[in-house]
This record gives structure tokens, sequence and C-alpha cells, in this order.
């Protein structure tokens, strides 16, 4: 063969978008849920999918059990956040610099509740600001096991694929200045990134499957102040992460996410009184994922878990995550 030739429903998992919950953070005083991309992607998080339109449906369910404070030590908590919402990508045709291009947008609906020890518990229901990988570019670089397969294997893109990207995150959710508890951010994100995929043939047994994938994407967040609060959250590095065995139509193993903010939060200009409020969280859980035909449309369906292990500033979280992409 001259290259690996993709099933079609092989790259379904690289619909990136990001929910911007799961990470459960408290990055900046205002919100729970963390601003911008943060642990939204997972398998294939370098490839971009076939051209043309793609849509998905994503729901996720986030419970609170704890809140590491500024020393890391676990303060008794309670809450949950629960998140239903559609994205689309598309995919642009032909090649630019030998990859591909595409963009996305997504918009959702959440009901988050959170209360800390003996304090009332609040809620806030609403729209959530909408995310937008503005643009992606994909390469990818077979390997010689990619060109060594034959007709008869199901075809794996073996090798190393590369993604850059710019996400912008839009305050365009339900915000009130005044309420503890917010669905917004209320100030604007910018998420310049990078992704990496590689994938090989698998060291282990068949039976756990013949290929084996590497993913991870960093991003670097940037945010803008709240103007009405004039708070300024500092900025973030956060890292996704997932590593699989693909076994047929399935990949299977761990996903997980972790960042840490790189600046104080500021408050007028003047640093947050906890020392910066910075905050980290590190997570992991499992992760399944099957490609199957819709209709006689390639489709993708993705379930994985994340239970947050590590943080400072932010509230211990477990979750559950659902994907489901279809091509139009």
């Amino acid at each position: 063969m001259s290259g690996a030739k993709l099933s079609p429903g092989a790259l379904c998992g690289a619909f990136v978008i990001a929910m911007g919950l799961q990470s459960a953070a408290a990055i900046a005083a205002e919100s729970i849920a963390a601003a911008g991309p943060i642990g939204g992607t997972d398998i294939n998080a370098a490839f971009l999918p076939p051209e043309g339109l793609w849509v998905s449906g994503i729901g996720a369910t986030v419970g609170f059990s704890d809140y590491y404070d500024d020393g890391g030590t676990q303060l008794r908590s309670r809450g949950n956040d629960t998140l239903g919402g559609v994205g689309i990508l598309y995919s642009y045709p032909g090649k630019f610099y030998g990859g591909q291009l595409a963009s996305t947008l997504f918009t959702g609906y959440e009901r988050l509740c959170f209360g800390v020890a003996q304090y009332a518990k609040n809620c806030s229901s609403g729209v959530k600001d909408i995310y937008s990988d503005v643009l992606m570019w994909s390469r990818y670089f077979p390997s010689d096991a990619a060109l060594r397969q034959s007709q008869d294997d199901v075809q794996r893109p073996f090798g190393t694929a590369v993604l850059v990207g710019l996400g912008l995150t839009i305050p365009t959710g339900n915000y009130d200045k005044v309420s503890p508890i917010n669905n917004s951010a209320n100030f604007w994100g910018f998420s310049p990134n990078i992704a990496l995929t590689y994938t090989a043939p698998s060291p282990l047994p068949d039976i756990f499957g013949d290929a084996v994938q590497l993913n991870g994407r960093l991003f670097y967040h940037m945010y803008t102040e709240n103007k009405d609060t004039q708070y300024q959250t500092g900025s973030v590095l956060s890292l996704d992460w997932a590593v699989v065995m693909m076994k047929g139509q399935w990949k299977y193993g761990l996903a997980g996410m972790a960042y840490t903010q790189l600046e104080d939060d500021t408050i007028g200009g003047v640093v947050h009184p906890n020392n910066g409020n910075r905050s980290e969280v590190i997570g992991f859980g499992p992760i399944i994922s099957r490609d199957f035909m819709m209709n006689d449309h390639p489709a993708n369906l993705t379930i994985k878990g994340i239970q947050s292990v590590y943080g400072r500033n932010v509230a211990k979280s477990t979750g559950v995550f659902i994907r489901l992409s279809v091509k139009l």
C-alpha cells in the first residue's frame, strides 16, 4: 500500500469539542467550572475526521465531594454539574501544506450546584459559554508499519500525527455578578494548542488488540478581565491525554487531564488574598470508544470517566461523559 487508508468511522473520535467542566475547577472566584477547553480531548487528539460536516451530541454529569484548599487540604463540600450540548465540526476540503483544516463550534445548557461545608449550596442553570476551535491544522506522517498493511487488515493510522490550533471561549452564557455560581465565566479565553498522536503495532498478545495509540494535547489559556468584577484570572497550562488499545472498531484504555495555573488571580489589579488563588488539578479514568455506521453515515460513540486525584483551589470531582459524533 502507499499509505494507511482509514476506515469510514476511524476518525470520528477526533471530533474535538471541549465541555469546559471536566476538571470541575475553580479557576476564578465567580465560577466552579473551568474556563476553556480543559479535559475535552482524548482519542485521536491530533487527527481530524474526513472532509465534510460532523455533528456531535455531548452529555456529562459530575459530582463534587470535597474541595482542595490552597494547601491541598480537602474540605467537605457537595454539588453536581449536569450538561447537555451540541457541536459541529467542519473539515475543509483539500490539503493545506500537506494537512487538513477544520473548525468547530459548541454550545450547551448546564445545571450547576455547589456548596462548601456548612454553607448553603447554590445553583445556577443556563446556557454555557460558546467554545470554538477557530482553526485547526493536522498532518499525518505514516510509518513503515502503515505502508505494510494489507487490504485485508483493519486499517490503522500507524505513525505520527501533529495538530496545531487556536481555541476561543466566547462569554455568551448565563451570568449574574451577584451570584456565587454561574454558567458563564464572563470573560474571553484564548487557547493556542498543539497535539500529537502516535499509533504503533501492539506489543501485547492479539487478544488485547492489534495497535496501541498515545495521545496528548497541550493548551496555553489566556483570559481577559471580567469587567463586571475587575477579576483577572491568571493564565493556565493544561494537558489532555489518552492511552488506548485498538481492537477491531473498538478503542479502550485510560484518559486524563492535568493543568496548572501559571499566574496569580488579581482583583482590581491587586493579587488575590488567597495566595493568588492559583489552581491545579490532576484527574484520569477509563475510556471506551467504538466506530460504526449509522444509516450509512460514519459515527463514533465515546464514553469516559474522570476522577480527580489531586488538586489545589479546586473541587474534587467524579464525572462521566458521553459523546456521539455523526457525519452528515
